[in-house]
Protein backbone atom coordinates (compact mmCIF):
# COMPACT_ATOMS: atom_id res chain seq x y z
CA UNK A 1 0.00 0.00 0.00
CA UNK A 2 1.00 3.88 -0.13
CA UNK A 3 1.23 6.07 2.77
CA UNK A 4 -2.91 7.26 1.93
CA UNK A 5 -4.70 3.60 1.53
CA UNK A 6 -3.48 0.19 3.22
CA UNK A 7 -5.80 -2.76 1.99
CA UNK A 8 -5.38 -6.51 2.34
CA UNK A 9 -5.76 -8.18 -0.58
CA UNK A 10 -5.30 -11.89 -2.02
CA UNK A 11 -2.54 -12.92 -3.61
CA UNK A 12 -1.31 -16.23 -5.66
CA UNK A 13 0.64 -18.05 -3.24
CA UNK A 14 4.23 -18.57 -4.10
CA UNK A 15 7.38 -16.87 -3.38
CA UNK A 16 7.16 -14.84 -6.66
CA UNK A 17 4.50 -12.99 -5.09
CA UNK A 18 6.63 -11.45 -2.39
CA UNK A 19 8.22 -8.28 -2.93
CA UNK A 20 10.20 -6.19 -0.46
CA UNK A 21 7.75 -3.25 -0.09
CA UNK A 22 5.01 -4.71 1.21
CA UNK A 23 3.84 -6.96 4.31
CA UNK A 24 1.83 -10.82 3.44
CA UNK A 25 -0.63 -13.02 5.99
CA UNK A 26 0.31 -16.23 4.72
CA UNK A 27 -2.81 -18.53 6.32
CA UNK A 28 -2.64 -22.02 6.60
CA UNK A 29 -5.41 -22.36 8.69
CA UNK A 30 -3.89 -23.35 12.16
CA UNK A 31 -0.15 -21.40 11.10
CA UNK A 32 -0.29 -18.09 9.91
CA UNK A 33 2.93 -16.33 8.82
CA UNK A 34 3.23 -12.00 8.60
CA UNK A 35 5.83 -11.68 6.35
CA UNK A 36 7.18 -8.32 6.49
CA UNK A 37 9.27 -6.68 3.51
CA UNK A 38 12.38 -4.93 4.29
CA UNK A 39 10.81 -1.83 2.72
CA UNK A 40 7.12 -2.11 4.29
CA UNK A 41 6.09 1.04 5.99
CA UNK A 42 4.78 1.40 9.52
CA UNK A 43 0.97 1.68 8.03
CA UNK A 44 1.18 -1.39 6.17
CA UNK A 45 2.49 -3.49 9.44
CA UNK A 46 -0.20 -2.14 11.97
CA UNK A 47 -2.51 -3.25 9.17
CA UNK A 48 -1.32 -6.68 9.37
CA UNK A 49 -1.06 -6.49 13.20
CA UNK A 50 -5.14 -5.84 13.66
CA UNK A 51 -5.65 -8.35 10.42
CA UNK A 52 -3.90 -11.38 12.31
CA UNK A 53 -5.40 -10.45 15.74
CA UNK A 54 -8.73 -10.78 13.51
CA UNK A 55 -7.49 -14.43 12.32
CA UNK A 56 -7.03 -15.34 15.74
CA UNK A 57 -10.70 -14.25 17.27
CA UNK A 58 -11.62 -16.03 14.06
CA UNK A 59 -10.23 -19.31 15.22
CA UNK A 60 -10.75 -18.87 18.87
CA UNK A 61 -7.30 -18.31 19.47
CA UNK A 62 -6.40 -21.73 17.92
CA UNK A 63 -4.08 -20.08 15.35
CA UNK A 64 -0.42 -19.20 16.21
CA UNK A 65 1.06 -16.39 14.35
CA UNK A 66 4.88 -15.97 13.49
CA UNK A 67 6.34 -12.55 12.26
CA UNK A 68 9.19 -13.37 9.46
CA UNK A 69 11.03 -10.36 9.00
CA UNK A 70 12.47 -10.49 5.60
CA UNK A 71 15.77 -9.08 6.78
CA UNK A 72 16.13 -12.07 8.99
CA UNK A 73 14.49 -15.02 7.49
CA UNK A 74 16.79 -17.98 6.29
CA UNK A 75 16.46 -19.90 3.09
CA UNK A 76 15.64 -23.38 5.45
CA UNK A 77 12.60 -21.43 7.19
CA UNK A 78 9.45 -23.59 6.96
CA UNK A 79 7.60 -20.99 5.13
CA UNK A 80 9.97 -20.23 2.49
CA UNK A 81 10.16 -23.96 1.68
CA UNK A 82 6.17 -24.02 0.99
CA UNK A 83 6.31 -20.98 -1.21
CA UNK A 84 8.79 -22.34 -3.31
CA UNK A 85 7.33 -25.99 -3.03
CA UNK A 86 3.96 -24.74 -4.53
CA UNK A 87 5.75 -22.52 -6.72
CA UNK A 88 7.37 -25.69 -8.13
CA UNK A 89 3.72 -27.19 -8.52
CA UNK A 90 2.47 -24.23 -11.15
CA UNK A 91 2.45 -25.24 -14.14
CA UNK A 92 2.90 -21.92 -16.19
CA UNK A 93 0.79 -23.54 -19.02
CA UNK A 94 -2.04 -23.91 -17.08
CA UNK A 95 -4.89 -21.27 -16.32
CA UNK A 96 -6.02 -19.95 -12.84
CA UNK A 97 -8.28 -21.91 -11.54
CA UNK A 98 -8.73 -24.62 -13.70
CA UNK A 99 -7.61 -27.94 -11.90
CA UNK A 100 -7.20 -31.71 -12.96
CA UNK A 101 -6.92 -32.91 -9.26
CA UNK A 102 -9.40 -35.23 -7.62
CA UNK A 103 -12.74 -33.43 -6.28
CA UNK A 104 -13.62 -34.18 -2.86
CA UNK A 105 -16.40 -33.78 -0.22
CA UNK A 106 -16.92 -34.62 3.41
CA UNK A 107 -19.88 -34.72 5.94
CA UNK A 108 -18.59 -33.84 9.45
CA UNK A 109 -21.07 -34.82 11.64
CA UNK A 110 -21.30 -35.43 15.20
CA UNK A 111 -25.05 -37.22 14.97
CA UNK A 112 -23.68 -40.95 16.32
CA UNK A 113 -21.87 -38.69 19.62
CA UNK A 114 -18.87 -38.25 18.06
CA UNK A 115 -17.77 -36.22 15.22
CA UNK A 116 -17.24 -38.44 12.70
CA UNK A 117 -15.89 -37.63 8.33
CA UNK A 118 -17.53 -39.57 6.08
CA UNK A 119 -17.05 -38.69 2.20
CA UNK A 120 -19.83 -37.99 0.09
CA UNK A 121 -20.75 -37.34 -3.16
CA UNK A 122 -19.52 -34.09 -4.67
CA UNK A 123 -22.70 -32.93 -5.33
CA UNK A 124 -24.66 -29.52 -4.41
CA UNK A 125 -26.99 -31.69 -3.37
CA UNK A 126 -25.35 -33.99 -0.74
CA UNK A 127 -25.22 -30.26 1.50
CA UNK A 128 -27.20 -31.03 4.32
CA UNK A 129 -28.68 -28.11 6.71
CA UNK A 130 -27.60 -29.93 10.09
CA UNK A 131 -24.17 -30.56 9.29
CA UNK A 132 -20.22 -29.55 8.03
CA UNK A 133 -19.06 -29.88 4.96
CA UNK A 134 -15.52 -29.97 3.65
CA UNK A 135 -15.36 -29.41 -0.42
CA UNK A 136 -12.10 -29.28 -1.81
CA UNK A 137 -11.85 -28.77 -6.11
CA UNK A 138 -8.23 -28.89 -5.80
CA UNK A 139 -7.83 -25.38 -6.04
CA UNK A 140 -9.42 -24.12 -2.93
CA UNK A 141 -11.29 -25.57 0.28
CA UNK A 142 -14.30 -24.55 1.29
CA UNK A 143 -15.55 -25.16 4.88
CA UNK A 144 -19.27 -25.16 4.38
CA UNK A 145 -21.15 -24.72 7.50
CA UNK A 146 -25.72 -26.00 7.56
CA UNK A 147 -27.80 -23.50 9.71
CA UNK A 148 -28.42 -26.02 12.14
CA UNK A 149 -24.42 -27.42 12.77
CA UNK A 150 -24.05 -28.39 16.22
CA UNK A 151 -21.53 -25.92 17.92
CA UNK A 152 -18.85 -29.01 18.61
CA UNK A 153 -19.00 -29.27 14.69
CA UNK A 154 -18.67 -25.57 13.99
CA UNK A 155 -15.83 -25.81 16.49
CA UNK A 156 -14.03 -28.48 14.81
CA UNK A 157 -14.30 -27.45 11.15
CA UNK A 158 -11.56 -25.38 10.19
CA UNK A 159 -9.18 -28.20 12.45
CA UNK A 160 -10.30 -31.18 9.99
CA UNK A 161 -10.39 -29.60 6.65
CA UNK A 162 -6.17 -28.48 7.44
CA UNK A 163 -5.83 -32.20 9.05
CA UNK A 164 -7.76 -33.13 5.68
CA UNK A 165 -5.88 -31.18 3.23
CA UNK A 166 -2.08 -32.01 4.98
CA UNK A 167 -2.61 -35.68 3.59
CA UNK A 168 -3.41 -34.08 -0.01
CA UNK A 169 -0.80 -33.29 -2.85
CA UNK A 170 -2.83 -29.58 -2.67
CA UNK A 171 -2.07 -28.88 1.32
CA UNK A 172 -1.53 -25.19 1.08
CA UNK A 173 -5.09 -23.87 -1.15
CA UNK A 174 -6.40 -21.74 0.75
CA UNK A 175 -9.51 -22.54 3.08
CA UNK A 176 -12.78 -20.39 2.95
CA UNK A 177 -15.69 -20.45 5.13
CA UNK A 178 -19.19 -19.76 4.11
CA UNK A 179 -22.27 -20.20 6.71
CA UNK A 180 -25.49 -21.78 4.30
CA UNK A 181 -26.90 -19.00 2.73
CA UNK A 182 -24.28 -16.48 2.88
CA UNK A 183 -21.77 -17.49 0.05
CA UNK A 184 -23.13 -19.40 -3.06
CA UNK A 185 -21.40 -22.50 -3.65
CA UNK A 186 -21.56 -22.35 -7.04
CA UNK A 187 -17.73 -21.86 -8.18
CA UNK A 188 -17.39 -25.41 -7.04
CA UNK A 189 -20.35 -27.28 -8.18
Amino acid sequence: GDKKTVEVTEVPFNKASLTSDDVYIIDLGLQAYVWVGKQANKDEKFKSLQFSQELKAERRGKCSVENVDEAEVSDGHPILKALEKNSEDIDDDDEVGESNAEKNMFRLSDAGGKIQTTKVSYDKSSLDTNDVFIIDDGTECLVWIGNKATAQEKKNAMMYAHNYLQGTKHPLVAISVAKEGNRAVGNFF
